[in-house]
Formats: structure tokens, C-alpha cells, sequence
């Protein structure tokens, strides 16, 4: 501890102000990069880096990120810059595997901690976030990723990469990394002797003493799995896959299911409240007042996370999760979002009740999110078919939480049959989208 003081103390930093802050005691990993920067301080214009007593910097690192800040700060999904060479695919089954890109910087789902300079939006609300839970209790395993079989074995207070995974995960942003040639990079881990390695191993990778500055307006994104999602620009991102059938969608979906585990009531139950930028400022009205206690079995989920942030900022307490809706082109898409969504909690045998707000006389702003509620059970009764479905559905149309309160407490007293009421013109385009995610589809 003396040393370290004493070299912080002696080291000449000539581009600005030093400030040295002592922790009195050991704050373990996870509360040091919690800490690191000073929220009061945090502002979009300014930029950050955090970084660890084992990595070795090239030269050039600084150049090449603040040119990277300079070219992609208007990305809407970026969650922060990462100096290390992309290595890890975390989706099970993980391995070892680069993307190369061209040597070009890219968007990937993973986050690099060697050599991380964050968002400093995503990172001030990321850590409110995790300010209002606790990571240890609250659950943010993310099945199918080999990083939650590392946060389970291991002490909790030494990972900060966990929950800011399930954050990016719930909230669809990105890392920027650059993979440059010849195995060079910005930041090396020394892998010395210690927490992580029986023995010291050096080095991981060389650093680079030259670097080409290439910023590509369009930027490549990546998914968990390594596959390439679409392109990211200034005004978001362009996909070129079917977000039902990407692996971030399929994850979301293992969130969600995990979730509705913990929620459900005695009954077996788990209430959904179906949220979206139409009807987000809505909600938030409508649950203002009542008795919070209604909460305890409820999952709002969000089809985009601009609506999940919304209601999360409005109403910390809540549980939000994100899954997120599919493209835009069809307007039944929204309902194989929900059916799939509902088949997979069904499947894990877990009864659902779908609270859908209604709009009142005097609300002229609203606009419906689900367009036919009968239609939209008779889809999810339908795929449920397809496998062993154990869990029951009900719906209600609702003007208010208050109302939602009232029928949850009555024990669901009020059931809508579905019945199959669909133009086939919607049906086509469900069996379509069916057909694409590789199911069977019959039709009634």
C-alpha cells in the first residue's frame, strides 16, 4: 500500500490535474470500478478510461481513442471503447475466436475490461442501476453465456463484468473493439501471478507501436455468438437478420423466463405488462399511486430499451425486462414477439396473466399496442401447442393499475377464450415468421 502511494505520489502527470483518492479499506474489484469515476463529475462531452496495474499500453493508444470517441460518440448503442483484442465467444458453446472485420473497428455484444473507457451516459445510468440492486441477490445469470458460469463460482464482489453484461444485454448496446493485424493491440493484459494465474504467463498479445487511424462511418455489430447482426450508424442500428431469430433475442427471452420463475405468485402465476415507446409514458401514469405490492408478481417487458429506461428511471423498483420486438415491415410482428415470448414461459410451466392498459374516454393519445387481444392468445395458444405446454394463459383489457390490482387479487377471475379471429392475411404472416424461426406450424 505504501508503495503505491508513493509511486502515485512521485508519478508527474503534466496534461492536466492529478487527484489521488486512498480507499481505507479494501473494496474488493467490483466496488473499485464502481467507484472509479466520480458521478457528479460524469459528462457526455468528456471521456474516460479505466485502467488496471496489469495491462501494459502501446504508445499510440490514446491517439487512436480519442480519434475513436471523436468518430463514434453519436452512436446511439455504444456502451463504451475496449483498448484488448477481441477474443472470447461467450455463447455456449464458448470459445476462443477473433473477429477480424478487416482489421476495422466493430460493435460487439461483449465487453472488454482491459483497457475500458466507457459511455459515460450508459456508465452513470449503469451504475445507479446497479447502485439499486444487489448483484449478489438479484439475478443476473444470463443462461447459454459461460461469463454467468464464472459469476457463479466465483467471489461476487471481484466481477463488475457480470451485471454490466446483463445491463448491455437488457439494453442493446454495444463495444467498440479494433482486432488490428499481426495479433497486435492498444492494451495487453500481462497475465501475471496472482487472483486469475497460478503462475505468470506475460504478456497476451504485443503491443502496437504503429496503427492505422480508420473509422468507417458504417460500423459492423456483432452478437453474442459472433455473428454479425447488422451495421450500426448514427441513427442506430440496421440489422440484417431477423431479431426474433438473433442470439441477443433468444437470451433476452432466457432472462425473461428466468424472471417469471422468481415472480410467479402461489397460484403459479406471473402477470406481464406489455410496454412500448406508444404506451411507455402511459404505464407510468397509470401505476402512479397504488399499492406497490402489486408489483411483487408483475414483469414489465419492454420491446425496446428506450421505454425499459423510461419506466426503470420513473419506477427503480420495478422489474423491467427487455425483449426486443422484431422489425417494423409487418404489423403482426409484434404479436410472434409476445407468442414466442409467452410459449417459452408456458413451456417452463408457468401460468401467465397479460395485463393490457385499455385506453380511457378522455385519453386521446393512446394507441393501441396490441391490436387484437383475442387474436394475440389464439397465436400463443397456437405455438404453445407445438410442445408440452403446462402453464395456463388468461388476458384482461384494463383502463388502470388499480383495476389490475383488483383482478389479481380476485384470483384471475376473469378469463378471455381465444378465439381464432385473425385476417389470413396476419396468419401467412405469422406462419412466415414461424417457418423462418424453424418451427412446425398447423394451422386450425
Amino acid at each position: 500500500m505504501a508503495d503505491a502511494l508513493r509511486t502515485a505520489h512521485d508519478f508527474r502527470f503534466r496534461h492536466g490535474q492529478k487527484t489521488i483518492t486512498t480507499a481505507v479499506r479494501s473494496l474488493g474489484l467490483a466496488a473499485s470500478w464502481y467507484g472509479a469515476l466520480d458521478k457528479s463529475s460524469l459528462d457526455a462531452h468528456k471521456k474516460w478510461i479505466i485502467l488496471e496495474d496489469d495491462i501494459i499500453l502501446s504508445p499510440l493508444w490514446y491517439k487512436w481513442l480519442k480519434a475513436a470517441w471523436k468518430h463514434y460518440h453519436i452512436l446511439p448503442n455504444i456502451a463504451g471503447i475496449s483498448l484488448q483484442r477481441q477474443t472470447l465467444i461467450p455463447f455456449q458453446p464458448f470459445q476462443q475466436k477473433q473477429v477480424v472485420n478487416g482489421h476495422d473497428p466493430f460493435l460487439y455484444a461483449l465487453v472488454g475490461s482491459i483497457g475500458f473507457s466507457p459511455n459515460p451516459t450508459v456508465w452513470s445510468d449503469f451504475i445507479d442501476w446497479v447502485s439499486s440492486v444487489n448483484p449478489s441477490v438479484f439475478d443476473i445469470n444470463i443462461p447459454e453465456l459461460i461469463t454467468s458460469e464464472w459469476w457463479k463460482r466465483n467471489d461476487k464482489k471481484s466481477i463488475w463484468t457480470q451485471p454490466f453484461i446483463y445491463y448491455c444485454l437488457q439494453h442493446g448496446i454495444y463495444t467498440l473493439y479494433v482486432n488490428l493485424e499481426n495479433d497486435m493491440t492498444l492494451a495487453a493484459h500481462i497475465r501475471a501471478k496472482g487472483a486469475h494465474y497460478p503462475t505468470s504467463l506475460g504478456a497476451d498479445f504485443k503491443v502496437a507501436k504503429t496503427i492505422t487511424m480508420n473509422f468507417p462511418a458504417n460500423v459492423s455489430t456483432y452478437d453474442w455468438d459472433g455473428a454479425m447482426v447488422g451495421i450500426s450508424h448514427m441513427t442506430g442500428l440496421r440489422r440484417i437478420t431477423d431479431t426474433h431469430n438473433t442470439v441477443t433475442s433468444r437470451l433476452q427471452r432466457n432472462v425473461l423466463v428466468q424472471t417469471a420463475k422468481a415472480k410467479r405468485d402461489g397460484s403459479g402465476y406471473v402477470s406481464l405488462v406489455m410496454i412500448n415507446e406508444v404506451n411507455a409514458a402511459i404505464v407510468i401514469r397509470m401505476i402512479e399511486g397504488i399499492d406497490t405490492t402489486i408489483f411483487d408478481h408483475i414483469i414489465f417487458v419492454s420491446s425496446d430499451a428506450t421505454s425499459a429506461l423510461t419506466l426503470r428511471v420513473s419506477h427503480p423498483n420495478l422489474t423491467v425486462i427487455t425483449v426486443q420486438d422484431t422489425s417494423p415491415e409487418d404489423r403482426c410482428v409484434g404479436w410472434m414477439n409476445t407468442c414466442m415470448m409467452c410459449n417459452q414461459i408456458l413451456q417452463a410451466g408457468i401460468s401467465i396473466n397479460i395485463i393490457i392498459p385499455r385506453r380511457s374516454a378522455d385519453s386521446h393519445k393512446f394507441v393501441q399496442f396490441i391490436t387484437a387481444p383475442t387474436e394475440l392468445v389464439s397465436a400463443i395458444f397456437k405455438i404453445s401447442h407445438l410442445g408440452d405446454r403446462s402453464g395456463e394463459i388468461e388476458i384482461c383489457e384494463l383502463v388502470s393499475m388499480n383495476e389490475a390490482n383488483k383482478h389479481i387479487m380476485n384470483k384471475y377471475e376473469r378469463v378471455m377464450h381465444a378465439t381464432r379471429s385473425a385476417c389470413d392475411a396476419d396468419w401467412a404472416i405469422l406462419h412466415r415468421m414461424l417457418v423462418s424461426a424453424g418451427s412446425t406450424f398447423t394451422s386450425c
